[in-house]
């Protein structure tokens, strides 16, 4: 059997749950990799994170890809909910009430209904300000044409950006 792992932390900084992909030998009855997600009211990726700056700008990306990407920016918590774009209801925001967060979208369809759907959940959950990197102004500041489907932030990365860069788009992301 191959396995593939992925832990989620509590804030307490221990795994509270962990995700594991399988695969089952040809010998078995099913030989796809097989996942089990967690269900309803999932906790959000980066708790620990939240925990450990609880005055910190709350960015949340799509993936944990992503949210590990901005986890290297200074004075931000990076999160992330599980199960993907369909999935954003089945998460408990709650820890978010009160702060000030930032959605940053895939650049498709998926990820900004995804986004659209975040924002409205934080605003009737009471986060405190919420804003929403515009995807027309980063591509204009990337200076490199239309953003390919997908774009996210591990993409802007891989391409060079720096940190520098990246904080300053957070920075002047518009109000929601």
């Amino acid at each position: 059997m191959i396995t593939t792992q992925h832990n989620n932390m509590a804030d307490s900084g221990n795994i509270f749950s962990a995700w594991t992909c399988w695969k089952r030998p040809k010998w078995r009855y099913n030989e796809n990799w097989q996942c089990r997600a967690l269900p309803a009211d999932r906790p959000l990726y980066g708790l620990d994170r939240l925990a450990a700056n609880p005055t910190g700008l709350v960015v949340i990306t799509e993936g944990e890809k992503c949210a590990d990407v901005v986890s290297d920016l200074p004075d931000v918590v990076s999160m992330t909910w599980s199960g993907g774009t369909k999935d954003v209801n089945k998460t408990d925001w709650s820890p978010l009430v009160a702060r000030s967060v930032i959605v940053w979208p895939d650049a498709d369809e998926a990820g900004m209904s995804a986004a659209s759907a975040i924002i409205e959940t934080l605003k009737r959950a009471g986060a405190n300000q919420i804003r929403r990197i515009d995807l027309g102004e980063l591509e204009r500041r990337r200076g490199q044409g239309a953003l390919p489907g997908g774009f996210d932030v591990a993409d802007l990365v891989a391409e060079g950006f720096d940190a520098k860069w990246v904080t300053e788009l957070l920075l002047t992301a518009p109000l929601a």
